[in-house]
């Protein structure tokens, strides 16, 4: 009896030193998250100004060069800034492993923020157009490079064989080297402002957290191992997808059909990806889960309601911008497939995800309220405030000022707002738990 307690108490040992090992480096993703969170906000309040000026509404007036910095903010610096941390903290930890080589992760972070100030420097068009596009090249090199040392990262960690699901690293590994790519192509300016190239820059994240969610989401909800099958389907034509986007660089009386085509390809990965991991059935588990303590009922239903959402707004946005093309290229879906995309499915499910990833970067658990959904509904409700007004003002009413031009104009504002009271409410769950 002596000698089992002994090799008990050695195990208990040995497995809490391993948990601190897993968690002592956490702190190197705070810069990711705190920096993408401050671009991601500044970025949404641009944008949501540039709205503004879309549909009219009298407010003071900046510079047109000033609305350069919503994608710059959101898309090039936020959102990758944002998913390169969860994929340098939640791969690793996918192997039980814990986070290593901190200088790459130092060098790969400092590398995109310089590229960020040069591209501000850039878009303040001061110095002659030679040298602003000197000082962009510049710019475009230091984030090529953050971003390949980012999958040189990612890639030599996936080589750490996994205990189970190896197909979420193959989600993981494909949407690295799509970063890069695209990346690439920016470097040699194959890119521009087409809603294809904005989708295939968007897939990057869109497919890193398929991999994140093919790994954690059927354990959240109830279940033990996705469906493989299906689930290697919706990364073969998200494959396809991509090298249909790719093709659309190349001229061709093809362009709109080939386009149209990528989007289905992402409709149909989206469904087959969301029966892989079985979130509509109905959970053997929920009733139990239901009847559990407060805390694992509100985090259950949390995920529940984020991730659901979050993958309707991605395929009525993939469906929307198929409906671009039909209609020879209507700024409306346009504009509204690439915000149902960027906001309603990315925004949505990094929401979901946040809580769960700040917890150990921080040591402490992040406890989720009945109203930790408001952000969601704010979400939701701007939106669909936007579709009924680029409906309205595309179709029935595009001259003069109206009522419903300024409520289409303030709805972007609750991006903004849904990010404070996000933040608001981190910050109350955690005080709440000193």
């Amino acid at each position: 009896m002596f000698f089992q307690g002994e090799a008990k108490n050695k195990r208990l040992t040995k497995k809490n030193e391993m948990s601190k090992d897993l968690v002592k480096n956490n702190h190197i993703i705070k810069p990711f998250i705190v920096s993408s969170v401050i671009f991601i906000f500044v970025g949404s309040l641009i944008g949501s100004t540039w709205l503004a000026f879309i549909l009219k509404t009298n407010i003071p007036l900046f510079d047109g060069s000033f609305f350069n910095f919503h994608r710059t903010f959101l898309l090039e610096s936020g959102l990758t800034l944002l998913i390169m941390g969860i994929g340098f903290m939640i791969v690793p930890r996918f192997r039980n492993i814990p986070i290593c080589s901190l200088k790459i992760i130092k060098v790969s972070f400092l590398s995109i923020i310089v590229s960020v100030f040069l591209a501000i420097v850039a878009t303040f068009n001061i110095h002659e157009p030679t040298v602003n596009e000197k000082i962009i090249l510049i710019s475009e090199i230091f984030r090529t490079f953050g971003i390949f040392l980012f999958v040189v990262k990612i890639v030599d960690t996936l080589k750490v064989k996994p205990k189970l699901l190896r197909t979420a690293d193959y989600f993981i590994g494909f949407s690295s080297m799509c970063l890069l790519i695209v990346s690439i192509l920016n470097l040699f300016k194959l890119n521009d402002n087409s809603l294809t190239d904005i989708e295939i820059q968007l897939l990057f994240p869109i497919i890193m957290i398929f991999g994140i969610e093919y790994k954690t989401l059927p354990s959240f909800l109830g279940f033990i191992r996705p469906r493989n099958k299906l689930g290697i389907m919706s990364l073969l034509s998200l494959i396809a997808a991509f090298i249909l986007g790719i093709a659309t660089k190349i001229p061709s009386n093809y362009d709109a059909l080939l386009s149209s085509i990528f989007n289905l390809l992402v409709i149909f990965s989206s469904i087959m990806f969301s029966i892989s991991i079985y979130l509509h059935s109905n959970y053997e588990s929920k009733t139990h889960i239901l009847q559990s303590s407060s805390d694992k009922r509100e985090r259950y239903l949390y995920t529940l309601y984020h991730t659901r959402i979050s993958f309707y707004f991605l395929c009525i946005g993939a469906f929307l911008a198929v409906l671009y093309y039909l209609f020879d290229k209507k700024f409306m879906f346009y504009d509204l497939s690439i915000h149902f995309i960027a906001i309603g499915f990315i925004g949505i499910t990094i929401a979901s995800y946040i809580p769960m990833m700040l917890a150990p970067i921080l040591g402490k658990p992040i406890v989720i309220r009945k109203f930790n959904k408001i952000p969601l509904i704010l979400i939701t409700v701007s939106l669909v405030i936007r579709t009924i007004g680029m409906t309205y003002t595309s179709y029935f009413d595009s001259n003069g000022f109206s009522l419903l031009y300024a409520l289409t104009s303030t709805s972007g504002f609750l991006i903004p707002l849904a990010i404070i009271i996000f933040i608001l409410l981190l910050y109350k769950s955690i005080k709440s738990n000193k």
